[in-house]
C-alpha cells in the first residue's frame, strides 16, 4: 500500500510539464527536483531544455552577471542550476552545443571578452561547463575547435591566437587555470593519500603546446602575481607531462639560449617589483614562480637525457648573475626557511634553490639540488656534466 501511494505521487515539476498553459525556462529552474528529473532522463523535459533558444538562455544565466535589481532566484539559483544542467552527461546537449552555426560555444566563451578580473562565480561556472563538455567527449570537443580555428578569421574572437590571448589575460583566475589544466595537461587521478598523484593526460591537448608554452612563458613575467604564479603552475605541469622538452626551449638553438637566459633573469625581480633588470647595485627579490619553472626545466633536461643548449645556458647565466657579479638577493620571508636566509646577503645557487624548494615542501629534491648546484665552489663547465651524470 505504501509503495502504491508513493508511486502515485505527482511532483510539482510533473504538474508543470503536464499543464496545458505551457511553462517557461525560468519556471523549470525554480523547481527543486529539476536536476533529478534531468538525470532520470525525463524525455519531455530534456527535449525542452536542449532547444537551441533555451540553451542560449541557460548559457546567459551562467556567464552574465545579474544586476542588483534582479530577483534572488536570478542572482543565486538560476546560475547554479543552469550550469548543472549544462554539465549533464547527455549526448543531446553536446550535439546542440557543437552544431556549427548556432554560436552556443561562442556565447559560452564570450565571458573572456570582459576585462579582468572576472567575477569568480561566473567564470567558475563557465569553466565547469567547459570541462564537463570536454570530459563527455574530448575528441568531439577538440575536433569542433580545430575546424572552427581552421576557418576563423585571424582577428575573430574565437580564432586561436585571439582566444589564447584572452585566456592568458585571465590566467590570474584559478578557474581558468583549472580549466586549462584539465583540457591541456590532464588532471590527477584519485589515489591513496600516501601515493603520488598520477596525471592522466588527455588524448589530445585542446590548445597546442607549441603555442601554449610561449604564451605561458610571457605571462611568467607578468606584474600580476596571481597570473605569474598560475602561469608557473601550468608551465611546470606541461614540462612534467611532455615526453620531451618543448621546442620553445630547444629550437632554434640561438633563440633557445636567449629564452633560457630570460628565464634565469625572471628569477630575480627588483625590489620595487617592476621590470626584470638584474644588477649588482642593489638587492633583488627572489621570484618563486620563475624559479619553479627553472628547477623543473633543469630536472627535465636531465630526465630526458638530452641537455642540448638548454641546461648549459640556464646554468651559465645563473653563475654569471650570482658568482661573477656577486648579486645581492633579498629572499622574501614567505620563501626563506630560516632567519639566516631572510636577511639580504650574497647567496649561491644552492642557497636560493634550497630555500625555494623547502618552501615547496620537496625536501628530497632540495637536498639533491643543494649538492649539484653550488656555483660558488664548482665551475659551470664541471657542473653541467656532473648534473647529468647523477641519478
Amino acid at each position: 500500500m505504501f509503495w502504491s501511494l508513493h508511486g502515485g505521487a505527482t511532483s510539482a515539476l510533473d504538474t508543470l510539464l503536464a499543464g496545458e498553459s505551457g511553462f517557461t525556462l525560468e519556471q523549470l529552474l525554480e523547481e527543486e527536483d529539476l536536476l533529478q528529473e534531468c538525470k532520470s532522463q525525463n524525455t519531455k523535459l530534456l527535449d525542452f531544455l536542449v532547444d537551441p533558444e533555451n540553451m542560449m538562455k541557460l548559457i546567459g544565466f551562467v556567464i552574465d552577471m545579474p544586476s542588483e535589481s534582479d530577483s534572488e532566484m536570478r542572482r543565486f539559483k538560476f546560475p547554479y542550476v543552469a550550469s548543472e544542467v549544462l554539465c549533464c552527461d547527455f549526448q543531446s546537449i553536446r550535439d546542440v552545443m557543437f552544431t556549427p552555426g548556432r554560436q552556443l560555444v561562442h556565447r559560452l566563451f564570450s565571458i573572456l571578452q570582459q576585462e579582468p578580473p572576472l567575477a569568480p562565480v561566473s567564470i567558475g561556472y563557465m569553466s565547469k561547463v567547459v570541462v564537463a563538455l570536454f570530459k563527455g567527449e574530448d575528441k568531439e570537443f577538440c575536433a569542433f575547435f580545430n575546424v572552427m580555428w581552421t576557418h576563423a578569421d585571424g582577428g575573430a574572437p574565437m580564432a586561436l591566437p585571439t582566444l589564447l590571448k584572452r585566456l592568458m589575460l585571465h590566467l590570474g583566475s584559478d578557474a581558468v587555470l583549472q580549466m586549462l589544466t584539465v583540457l591541456c595537461v590532464g588532471e590527477p587521478s584519485v589515489c591513496e593519500p600516501v601515493m603520488a598523484q598520477i596525471v592522466q593526460p588527455p588524448a589530445e591537448s585542446w590548445l597546442p603546446h607549441r603555442m601554449l608554452v610561449p604564451a605561458l612563458f610571457e605571462v611568467l613575467a607578468s606584474a600580476d602575481p596571481e597570473a605569474a604564479q598560475n602561469a608557473s603552475v601550468l608551465l611546470t605541469m606541461v614540462l612534467e607531462a611532455s615526453p620531451e622538452l618543448p621546442p620553445f626551449f630547444c629550437e632554434p638553438e640561438a633563440e633557445a639560449r636567449l629564452r633560457c637566459a630570460a628565464l634565469v633573469k625572471m628569477c630575480f625581480a627588483p625590489g620595487s617589483g617592476a621590470g626584470l633588470t638584474v644588477t649588482s647595485a642593489g638587492p633583488a627579490t627572489l621570484n618563486p614562480p620563475a624559479l619553479d619553472v627553472l628547477v623543473r626545466l633543469l630536472a627535465r633536461c636531465r630526465e630526458t637525457g638530452s641537455p642540448s643548449a638548454c641546461a648549459p645556458s640556464l646554468l651559465q647565466v645563473w653563475t654569471a648573475l650570482l658568482a661573477v657579479n656577486g648579486l645581492r638577493v633579498a629572499i622574501p620571508p614567505d620563501v626563506a626557511g630560516t632567519d639566516d636566509l631572510r636577511r639580504t646577503r650574497a647567496v649561491g645557487t644552492a642557497d636560493v634553490i634550497t630555500s625555494s624548494l623547502c618552501h615547496r615542501h620537496t625536501r628530497l629534491i632540495c637536498c639533491r639540488w643543494g649538492a649539484l648546484l653550488h656555483t660558488r665552489t664548482v665551475g659551470t663547465a664541471n657542473l653541467v656534466p656532473s648534473f647529468f651524470s647523477r641519478h
